[in-house]
């Protein structure tokens, strides 16, 4: 099987000597690497050299974050969703990559926010309403965690523990 991914960073790889500013090429990388190939180090580098080809693409910067979030290092994740804001203030995904950042650290109000915000902006987000079902059933208000887990099923029904949340 790792041959198969092998082979796909070695096509991307020659995408990138053809066109090193193709982000789509740098994100399917970053990816291979990271949940496929298990290597942080080699996904967040492809990023980093992305930032410096392609410098302030809110994709590139806003999967950095996310991919920090993943190795549990909120301080670098939360830099990188200010830096998005700072480019773009109305950039749904940055305030839901902030908005989990502040979850993971247990700052729930202020995850509420970010995340409520995030919402307004693309209200299509099925992680957004999941996460925000799950702080609202933590501070108690079951009712409004299985409002946002039923919109989320709208969006995707395919969710089993979306599911497995309204029916307890």
């Amino acid at each position: 099987m790792t041959a198969q991914y092998d082979k796909a960073v070695a096509s991307l790889s020659q995408i990138l000597d053809i066109d090193p500013k193709n982000v789509r090429a740098y994100i399917n990388s970053a990816v291979l690497y990271l949940s496929y190939l298990h290597d942080f180090q080699r996904a967040e580098s492809l990023l980093k050299t992305a930032m410096t080809e392609i410098p302030n693409n809110l994709t590139i910067i806003n999967t950095l974050a996310q991919l920090y979030i993943m190795d549990k290092k909120y301080e670098l994740a939360l830099k990188y969703a200010n830096k998005v804001l700072e480019l773009n203030p109305d950039d749904a995904h940055a305030y839901a990559v902030r908005g989990s950042v502040f979850f993971y650290r247990n700052r729930l109000n202020v995850a509420v926010e970010d995340l409520e915000r995030s919402l307004r902006l693309d209200p299509k987000q099925k992680r957004v309403l999941n996460n925000l079902g799950v702080i609202y059933a933590r501070k108690g208000n079951m009712e409004k965690a299985k409002l946002l887990w039923r919109e989320s099923l709208k969006i995707d029904h395919d969710q089993p523990e979306i599911q497995n949340y309204l029916n307890n």
